[in-house]
C-alpha cells in the first residue's frame, strides 16, 4: 500500500542500470537490529540520518488510538441513553400486557413465570438489535476506514486501506454489551410483574405505586447531584492534569449523571407552579406531572445525555473548524505554494529557487528545509526557513517582547509551535537542547505560535542555522508571493516552461492561495465525517427519548384520562396537556444540556486534544446551530405527545370506564 500501491519490485542492480544509479541507494535496512545499539556504535555521514521504523508506526497508532476512544467514548454515553429506550420499550410492553399477566396469574402463572417471560421478550428484542446492530457496524466500518485512511493518506502516509479485517472479538464484545445492556434495561419492569398481586393487576392503576419515591430519597438525589456538580467544576483542572483520556469520559459520564440528578429539582419546582395555577390546565398538568414525575425525571436526564452529547459534538466541531479557518486565513498569504506531489517523494531543486526569485513578478519568496527527529523523547518536525519572512504570517500564543529585532540575528534561537511546546512543557525563554552535526546545540525559545498542521509540533529555526547543524538542503515547500496585478495563472504557465531538468512537472504540485485553503478545509472535514455521523446519531436518539417516553407516559394515564373525560374534559384539553407536558420536559432538559453541552466539550478539549494532538481550541459556541437543535428537540416532543394522544381522542369515557371498573 505504500505510496498509493504505484510500486513496482524489481533487482537491485537492474533498477540502478536502468535509471542510472549505479552505486546509489536510497535507504539502508537493518533487520533485526537494536536502534539504540546502531545509534551508539555507527557513524553516519553528513546527510543521513538513522530512522527507527516503530517511531512512524508509533505516530500512526497514536492517531488511530485517538479516534478509537472518542469513537468508543461517544458509543457508551449513546449506549447509556439507548439502555434507557430499551426500558421505556419493555415498560410499554408490560403496561399494555398487565391485564393479561394478571389473568394469567390468577389461573396459576408464577411470579417466576413471570419474570422469565418479560425477560425472554428483552432477549428477543436484543438478539434482534444486536443482528441489525453488527450489520450496520460493519457499514459503519467501512466508512470510518475510509475517512481515517483518507486523513492518513494526505497527512502523513499514502495508504489504501479499503478492505476490513474482519476479527470475532469485536462483533462478539458489542454483542455482550448490547445483550447485557437490553437485560439490564427489562429488569425492573420483570421484577415489578413478580410483585403484582393476581387480582389487583387486572386494575390499571395497580402498578402506580411501585413507581413512588420518598421526599427523603428525592432530597438526597437532588443534593447528590448539585455536590456532585460543585465538585466536579473545583477539581476537574486537576484530573486534566492526569493526562489520561479514560479520566476525561470519567468526568464527563459524572457530569452528564449529575446534571441528571439535579433536573428532578428543577422539575419539582415546575409541578409546584403548576399546582398554584388556579384553573383547570394548571390542575390537570400539575396531576399529570406528579403521576408521572419518577418516569419524566428519568427522561429528563436521558435527555439531557442526548442533548449534551450533540451540543458538545457540534460545538467542538464548529469551534475546531473556525479556528483551524482563521488560521489558515492568518498563516497562508502567499499567493502560490509549490510542493512535491507525493509524500516522501523527494525534494524540490535548489535550482528552481535561483530561477523564481530573479522573475520580475515575484515579490518574495520562503522555502522550508525539514525533518523528523526526536526531542526530549516524543517525534517531533524540525524545519529551517527565512525567519523574517515567517514571523509576518505567524500568529503567536506567547513571544518575547523584542522578537522582531532578535530574529534579525537569528543564531540560537528558535519557534516552537503550541502542539510540541505543550507537549514537554515549554514556555518563552526556556532553552532546549538539539542533537546536531556539530554536536549537543543549545537553543533559545523566543516564540510560541499556533499551528495546526502537525500533531507532533514543529520547531522552527533560521534556515541557514538550519543547514548548518543538520546539513539538510533538501526544500519540501515553497512559497510565492506575488506583484500586484500578478495572475496565478501567468506564474504557474512559467514554472511549466522551467526545464524539464531543474523541475519533473509530474513530481510537483503547484497550488494557489485559495486551492490550499480549500485542500485545508476538506481534509479538515473528511477527517470529521465520522463525528457528523455521530452528532446525527445522538440527536436521533435525544429525539427518540422524548416521544418514547412521552408516549410511555399517555400509555400510562390512559385510566386518568378516562376519569378526566368522564368529569368533563375535553379532547382538546387533554391533547393540550400531554403536549405541553413533552414541551416543558424538553424545555427543562435543553436549558440543562446547553451548559452540560459546553462542559463535555470542555472535557473533550482538555483530555481528548491535549492527550492526542494539544492543539488550541478556542471554544465559539454556534447559537444558530443550538437553536436549531433545541427547536428540532421541541418538534420531536410534539409528534411524540400530540400522535398517542390524537390516536385515543375518540375514546368514550363512560363506557370504557365502566369496563375498567368492572
Amino acid at each position: 500500500n505504500a505510496d498509493g500501491g504505484y510500486v513496482a519490485i524489481a533487482d537491485l542492480a537492474y533498477l540502478q542500470k536502468a535509471f542510472g544509479l549505479q552505486g546509489f541507494y536510497s535507504a539502508i535496512e537493518f533487520m533485526e537490529a537494536s536502534p539504540r545499539e546502531l545509534r551508539t556504535h555507527l557513524s553516519l555521514p553528513e546527510g543521513f540520518r538513522l530512522n527507527d521504523p516503530s517511531d512512524k508506526r508509533r505516530e500512526i497508532e497514536n492517531l488511530t488510538s485517538a479516534f478509537r476512544f472518542n469513537l468508543q467514548a461517544l458509543s457508551y454515553i449513546a449506549l447509556l441513553v439507548a439502555a434507557y429506550l430499551i426500558s421505556q420499550t419493555i415498560s410499554i410492553s408490560f403496561q399494555r400486557k398487565h391485564k393479561t399477566l394478571g389473568i394469567l396469574r390468577v389461573m396459576g402463572f408464577s411470579a417466576k413465570q413471570s419474570f422469565i417471560l418479560i425477560m425472554l421478550e428483552a432477549l428477543a428484542i436484543a438478539l434482534i438489535g444486536v443482528s441489525v446492530g453488527c450489520v450496520l457496524g460493519l457499514f459503519l466500518s467501512k466508512f470510518t476506514l475510509s475517512a481515517l485512511s483518507a486523513t492518513i493518506d494526505e497527512l502523513y502516509l499514502s495508504v489504501r486501506s479499503s478492505e476490513l479485517l474482519l476479527s470475532p472479538k469485536g462483533p462478539l464484545i458489542a454483542s455482550g454489551i448490547g445483550l447485557g445492556t437490553c437485560l439490564l434495561a427489562a429488569l425492573p419492569s420483570a421484577i415489578l410483574s413478580g410483585k403484582f398481586n393476581p387480582i389487583n393487576s387486572l386494575r390499571a392503576l395497580s402498578f402506580r405505586h411501585f413507581q413512588q419515591i420518598s421526599s427523603r430519597l428525592l432530597l438526597t438525589l437532588y443534593l447528590a447531584g448539585s455536590a456532585s456538580l460543585l465538585l466536579l467544576y473545583f477539581v476537574q483542572n486537576h484530573l486534566f492534569t492526569i493526562q489520561s483520556r479514560y479520566i476525561g469520559f470519567l468526568v464527563a459520564l459524572l457530569v452528564l449523571i449529575a446534571l441528571g440528578l439535579s433536573s428532578g429539582a428543577a422539575l419539582k419546582t415546575i409541578l409546584k407552579i403548576c399546582m398554584k395555577l388556579n384553573n383547570w390546565f394548571g390542575h390537570l398538568l400539575g396531576l399529570r406531572i406528579s403521576c408521572n414525575y419518577v418516569r419524566l425525571w428519568i427522561a429528563t436526564g436521558a435527555m439531557i445525555c442526548g442533548l449534551s452529547m450533540t451540543i458538545s459534538i457540534s460545538l467542538m466541531i464548529d469551534s475546531f473548524r473556525e479556528t483551524v479557518k482563521s488560521w489558515v486565513n492568518d498563516t497562508l498569504t502567499a499567493d502560490i505554494y509549490v510542493s512535491m506531489a507525493k509524500k516522501d517523494s523527494g525534494s524540490l531543486n535548489p535550482q528552481l529557487i535561483g530561477i523564481i526569485q530573479n522573475w520580475t513578478e515575484v515579490k518574495e519568496i520562503n522555502y522550508l528545509s525539514k525533518h523528523q527527529s526526536n526531542i526530549m523523547g516524543k517525534p517531533a518536525i524540525i524545519g529551517g526557513s527565512n525567519l523574517n519572512c515567517q514571523i509576518k504570517n505567524l500568529k503567536f500564543v506567547q513571544q518575547l517582547p523584542n522578537l522582531k529585532a532578535l530574529i534579525k540575528e537569528p543564531d540560537g534561537l528558535c519557534l516552537l509551535s503550541n502542539t510540541f511546546a505543550s507537549k514537554r512543557g515549554l514556555n518563552v525563554g526556556d532553552s532546549l537542547v538539539l542533537d546536531t552535526f556539530e554536536g549537543a546545540r543549545k537553543l533559545k525559545i523566543a516564540g510560541i505560535y499556533q499551528d495546526y498542521s502537525s500533531e507532533h509540533g514543529y520547531l522552527l529555526m533560521d534556515r541557514a542555522l538550519y543547514l548548518r547543524l543538520f546539513k539538510n538542503d533538501k526544500i519540501s515547500n515553497l512559497a510565492i508571493y506575488l506583484k500586484p496585478q500578478v495572475s496565478f495563472d501567468s506564474v504557474k504557465k512559467r514554472i511549466h516552461n522551467i526545464d524539464e531538468l531543474i523541475v519533473n512537472q509530474k513530481a510537483i504540485k503547484i497550488q494557489s492561495n485559495t486551492a490550499l485553503r480549500n485542500t485545508v478545509l476538506k481534509i479538515f472535514d473528511q477527517t470529521f465525517q465520522v463525528s457528523y455521523l455521530f452528532f446525527w446519531i445522538a440527536f436521533f436518539i435525544a429525539i427518540m427519548t422524548v416521544a418514547l417516553t412521552l408516549f410511555s407516559c399517555i400509555e400510562e394515564n390512559s385510566y386518568l384520562n378516562l376519569i378526566n373525560r368522564y368529569l368533563g374534559s375535553t379532547v382538546e384539553q387533554l391533547l393540550m396537556v400531554e403536549i405541553s407536558q413533552g414541551l416543558l420536559v424538553t424545555l427543562l432538559a435543553a436549558l440543562f444540556s446547553i451548559p452540560g453541552g459546553y462542559w463535555l466539550a470542555v472535557v473533550l478539549k482538555n483530555t481528548v486534544n491535549n492527550n492526542s494532538f494539544g492543539w488550541i481550541i478556542y471554544l465559539q459556541p454556534n447559537w444558530l446551530n443550538i437553536c436549531l437543535i433545541i427547536s428540532l428537540a421541541l418538534l420531536g416532543a410534539l409528534i411524540g405527545a400530540a400522535y398517542p394522544a390524537w390516536t385515543a381522542r375518540k375514546v368514550m369515557a363512560s363506557n370504557d370506564l365502566v369496563r375498567e371498573i368492572t
